[in-house]
């Protein structure tokens, strides 16, 4: 609930972002191409979105924060939010297969 809450509050946001576009040449294999302007924001922003969504998460996903927070290549906000779904189905308890009997010991 918390995620989708912020994604449409993100979403509603991004309509105020205005890029420029540049009209670029051809690139030649020789040259480095270095990320524009609109990129690095968009980097920036999906960055600034993660930290978001890990600041405001629950407690009980502490092990998932601090796993995702100490990752080389940081993760975007839907990798961080599928990481913590991920995390909650392995932490929950099998519920019991009905048709199995279980033994005690």
């Amino acid at each position: 609930m918390f995620y989708a809450r912020l994604r449409l509050s993100w979403e509603e946001l991004s309509h105020y972002d205005n890029f420029i576009e540049w009209l670029s040449s051809a690139p030649s294999e020789k040259v480095i191409l270095l990320p524009t302007v609109s990129e690095i924001y968009a980097k920036i922003v999906e960055k600034t979105r993660a930290f978001q969504f890990l600041a405001g998460i629950n407690p009980d996903f502490e092990y998932a924060r601090v796993h995702l927070l100490d990752k080389t290549i940081f993760p975007t906000p839907e990798e961080a939010h599928a990481y913590c779904l991920s995390d909650q189905s392995r932490q929950s308890p099998m519920p019991p297969i009905s048709g199995i009997l279980l033994e005690t010991l």
